[in-house]
């Protein structure tokens, strides 16, 4: 688990899913952690879901860097990716289709609250 100010990110090995919780909100510094962290949950599956349902509020930092992150999947073409979210969240509806538009291999799941 790893626990940044007010957010919370931990990976499920059972479910191959990576569940972010909180207000992202993070400083310079907290980006390379972060990073790191998602490459190493990447590394130990092929099909990895990403679940931000909790997540209520995640900077345009933390946008970008969701981004870089789902462009190297598709460069790399090795693994899968579904996105998990929250349908009465607004900033999640108009993110996650962006996503899509990054990588139309991206599996978009919504859920209601």
């Amino acid at each position: 688990m790893l626990e940044i100010n007010e957010s919370k990110i931990y990976f499920d090995k059972e479910k191959s899913k990576i569940v972010f919780s909180g207000k992202m909100r993070l400083e310079s510094g907290d980006y390379p952690r972060l990073e790191e962290f998602l490459y190493s949950c990447l590394e130990k599956t092929p099909k990895l879901t990403i679940c931000i349902q909790e997540l209520v509020l995640l900077s345009s930092s933390g946008i970008s860097l969701l981004t870089r992150f789902i462009l190297k999947m598709k460069k790399q073409a090795k693994n899968s990716l579904k996105i998990i979210y929250q349908e009465n969240i607004m900033w999640q509806q108009k993110v996650v289709i962006l996503f899509n538009k990054l990588w139309q291999e991206v599996e978009l799941v919504k859920e209601k609250s």
